[in-house]
């Protein structure tokens, strides 16, 4: 029964209110419900994080140089179950790892569609009212007016270059 759980609770809240409209006549959602979404949720948080370590791992035996850097950078740390988070951000190399993995691969490349609500110009583009518009990750991420060299692993750009001051800016 719903009403058990806490009222922090992320399936009360589901239960009570209803997570879609449009999908229950009554505004909530039965129990089939709710573990749908729960799966939706889970497996969109599973299938995101076992791609990136995936791409990761990949770059990583395709870029030995990198793997060693990062190797050596782990062997310096006297203990890495006790690492805060203020240590695993100034691990300089696994961040530049990861943040060029995720630049060069985002698990999810194409995330943020809007439909316009009118009719309306984005520069020079004209957008009618109804257009699907996203912002493409993918495309941005491989621009080459952003990144030098976008289709070429590069932790080193996380590192010293000009991305570092995105990291700086958004940590």
């Amino acid at each position: 029964n719903g009403d058990e759980l806490q009222d922090t609770d992320f399936f009360k809240q589901l239960y009570k209110k209803g997570f879609y409209e449009e999908v229950a006549t009554d505004g909530k959602l039965d129990i089939e419900e709710i573990l749908d979404e729960f799966l939706a949720f889970f497996m969109g948080a599973v299938n995101t994080s076992a791609i990136a370590i995936v791409n990761t791992l990949i770059y990583l035996m395709d870029n030995p140089e990198w793997l060693n850097k990062l190797q050596n950078e782990l062997d310096s740390i006297e203990s890495l179950a006790n690492l805060t988070n203020k240590q695993l951000f100034d691990l300089k190399v696994l961040n530049a790892i990861i943040f060029e993995s995720l630049r060069c691969n985002p698990p999810a490349p194409s995330i943020a569609w809007k439909i316009a609500t009118q009719d309306h110009y984005l520069g020079d583009y004209y957008i009618k009212k109804g257009t699907l518009v996203d912002y493409g990750i993918l495309v941005a991420h491989h621009n080459p007016q952003i990144f030098e060299n976008p289709l070429k692993f590069d932790p080193e750009r996380w590192i010293s270059g000009p991305a570092m001051s995105m990291v700086t800016k958004y940590p």
